[in-house]
């Protein structure tokens, strides 16, 4: 039984059924992926629209309990608006499950862009395109700083690419509608992926927003050798920004890829998330 459900998009009210977006999330045939956070799914409308639709995880259903104060935030992060910003364009709440409405992208996400070698071209993504991505990504991030949101899980997997493959952050609903005070027994429910952790967050307990510039850097890294954040070939509890710092030592910084173009494109990130 459905609580509550709204559509932010006038024009779209028509199109979307909310019963179908329930019924649709119940078929384990049209998941996308599951993140921190949570699971995404692939919904038709019978309008023929498509869309993406989250389906908050039980330790994030704060939504829940508190109806009125989220969706009046909900409603409020509906009208925020930039090129890298994926825009909520609806929830429903049915049961104790908070549904969240976006737009369907079909080149998925920036991890799979990057690593999923069954969706990609016989060719790595072109250098362009990858840097392209990087900037827009710090452009979203640094507007989400202008706008004092924190982002709780910035990741290659929480980056969606449009027809054109310009990305869109998403996610960012979730840093409004999770209470990190609860408390959780998984230091990454709050502090985002694995690989993704900045390390002080081992003894501050607190994400930022230069953590978030850490995450970006992660990111960065990812999409300039194309590695995984984390991967069993870098060795025993090493992680992408470990493996980079030792590529010197490895003999590596040639043959894999240019630490000057590394060195550009962690700067353009860290300028563009800090000079707002």
């Amino acid at each position: 039984m459905i609580i509550t459900a709204n559509v932010f998009v006038e024009n779209l009210t028509q199109a979307i059924d909310f019963d179908a977006v329930v019924k649709a999330t119940l078929k384990e045939s049209n998941k996308l992926s599951s993140g921190t956070f949570s699971t995404i799914y692939k919904v038709v409308m019978p309008s023929g629209m498509t869309l993406s639709v989250k389906r908050l995880k039980s330790m994030d259903r704060t939504i829940i309990h508190h109806q009125n104060k989220r969706m009046r935030e909900l409603e409020r992060l509906s009208k925020i608006c930039h090129d890298n910003l994926m825009k909520l364009i609806g929830f429903v709440i049915y049961e104790d499950v908070a549904l969240l409405l976006h737009q369907y992208l079909p080149n998925g996400t920036l991890s799979q862009f990057l690593h999923d070698h069954t969706k990609l071209p016989k060719n790595k993504p072109d250098w362009l395109t990858r840097l392209t991505i990087a900037i827009g990504v710090a452009e979203g991030l640094a507007f989400l700083h202008h706008v004092a949101i924190i982002h709780l899980d910035i990741s290659s997997g929480n980056v969606l690419l449009d027809a054109n493959f310009k990305p869109l952050v998403g996610e960012v609903e979730i840093s409004k509608l999770l209470d990190p005070s609860r408390g959780t027994a998984s230091i990454s429910a709050v502090a985002g992926s694995f690989g993704y952790i900045p390390p002080e967050y081992a003894y501050t307990m607190q994400v930022t927003a230069p953590g978030n510039v850490y995450n970006y850097g992660v990111v960065s890294l990812q999409i300039l050798p194309t590695q995984l954040p984390v991967d069993e070939a870098f060795g025993e509890k090493i992680d992408l920004v470990k493996w980079v710092h030792r590529a010197l030592a490895r003999g590596e910084t040639r043959s894999r890829y240019s630490m000057q173009d590394l060195a550009l494109s962690l700067l353009l990130g860290e300028k563009k998330c800090f000079q707002l």
